[in-house]
């Protein structure tokens, strides 16, 4: 519980997540193009 509580504060600060209104937290912008090109080395690297 407290470990995932601390990683998501820390992804809201490196603006990768963001409190949702409705409850809850969701990817940004930012952090959905960060997370894309972390996808793509790894499929290049693996390929």
């Amino acid at each position: 519980g407290s470990i995932a509580r601390h990683c998501l504060k820390q992804l809201e600060v490196l603006d990768i997540v963001e409190k949702d209104p409705k409850g809850g937290r969701r990817i940004t912008s930012n952090g959905q193009r960060d997370l894309d090109q972390v996808a793509g080395r790894i499929a290049v690297d693996a390929a």
